[in-house]
């Protein structure tokens, strides 16, 4: 039976993702790397960049989280011959999680 990734992930971490979800915190989940993370602000020479650190732990509950999927994506673009998320004519799947959720036998979620 094929399950949601964000109804299981949500399941697990209802505490971590009630604070993603809500715009006043620093906490974010990426969806195409399967990421969490604090959001970092920084500014260079006038421009405001932004960044996050990954946390592997739940700051609320101390939970392992589930493995970052970063290094599988730049293994699978590059492998269709892309070198960056950003590149001209990468295919849509691989801008949102369901390059991940087709690979472990999961529904997408189309709110992403």
């Amino acid at each position: 039976m094929n399950t949601s990734w964000k109804n299981d992930l949500y399941a697990e971490y209802p505490e971590l993702f009630e604070l993603v979800d809500d715009s006043s915190t620093p906490l974010f989940f990426d969806f195409v790397f399967r990421e969490f993370g604090v959001h970092r602000y920084n500014v260079v020479d006038g421009s405001k960049l932004e960044s996050y650190d990954v946390i592997s732990f739940c700051p609320i509950t101390g939970k392992k989280l589930p493995k970052s999927l970063r290094d599988l994506f730049f293994d699978e673009i590059e492998a269709l011959g892309f070198t960056s998320s950003q590149d001209e004519g990468l295919p849509a799947k691989y801008k949102n999680a369901d390059w991940w959720t087709e690979r472990l036998g999961m529904t997408p979620d189309r709110s992403t």
